[in-house]
């Protein structure tokens, strides 16, 4: 298990998981939780980099709102910036750290869901929950994830 969050990666309000949709270098999407791990499992690592089990990590893909996120490769140094995150699990954001945005689900009116990054505003789309949480990594004093 990663030092915070592991498993799925849930929107509460939509019951919906962050999935690759099996597509790589594509933006990510949200689907049906299924518990089966695969495409909808991603862990949160000690420097704030999203890691699918698949070992791509979640990025921006500019640094804007509105932007998708999608999935890129973790040992990368190019672009390394646009891969770390911060995840609060009081209020259930999860922070693209150069940007200040929060992830948000995306749904559009027409139904398509592609998460986004927008101005973090407490929303229901942006609640973000991990299917297991290290317990010993948030009682750490002085560490934030």
């Amino acid at each position: 298990i990663y030092p915070g969050g592991d498993k799925e990666l849930r929107n509460p309000l939509s019951k919906l998981c962050l999935d690759t949709l099996s597509e790589k270098n594509r933006p990510v999407g949200v689907y049906n939780c299924h518990g089966s791990g695969g495409n909808q499992h991603f862990s949160i690592s000690r420097d704030g980099m999203l890691v699918q089990a698949g070992g791509m990590c979640l990025r921006g893909n500019h640094l804007s709102q509105g932007s998708h996120v999608r999935l890129g490769d973790c040992d990368s140094h190019s672009g390394e910036s646009l891969r770390v995150w911060k995840h609060d699990r009081k209020v259930g954001s999860v922070v693209h750290k150069p940007t200040g945005l929060c992830l948000d689900i995306g749904v559009s009116p027409r139904g398509s869901s592609n998460p986004t990054l927008q101005n973090c505003n407490n929303s229901p789309a942006q609640v973000w929950v991990f299917g297991v949480y290290n317990e010993t990594q948030y009682k750490q004093p002085g560490r934030e994830l």
